[in-house]
């Protein structure tokens, strides 16, 4: 593959935004590499044979990138509850909101998500 699309090279460069000059030279590598390898076996097998090989490398990058693109969500999500003040722990997720450190006496010191007269006024009825 002479000329990569701009959309492979996208995806790389965002995987790998920190290490972008080593991703890219890993990928020229392996690149390199296989052109060796079609270059070797291109005058010892036959046609159809040379199909499955391309055939099965087709399959097993779509598993590839499925599983990559499966990977990298998961990491985003996390990454986000991570900056919206969620923790998760194990299989408990704990909010920074739990760890308040005010000594509350009353409902009316709770922060606004656990304080039920917050958003009542004076006119308000409670059944």
């Amino acid at each position: 593959m002479l000329f990569p699309s701009p959309s492979f090279l996208a995806i790389y460069g965002s995987l790998f935004a920190t290490e972008s000059e080593a991703a890219f030279s890993n990928y020229r590598m392996w690149e390199s590499i296989g052109q060796v390898i079609v270059f070797g076996y291109s005058n010892a097998l036959c046609t159809s044979i040379k199909l499955y090989i391309l055939t099965s490398f087709l399959i097993l990058g779509f598993c590839g990138y499925a599983l990559t693109e499966i990977i990298s969500r998961k990491a985003e999500s996390a990454a986000s509850k991570e900056r919206n003040g969620h923790v998760t722990t194990g299989h408990v997720t704990k909010s920074a909101v739990d760890d308040y450190p005010r000594k509350i006496s009353s409902p009316s010191d709770l922060p606004p998500a656990y304080n039920n007269n917050a958003y009542t006024t004076s006119t308000d009825t409670k059944l």
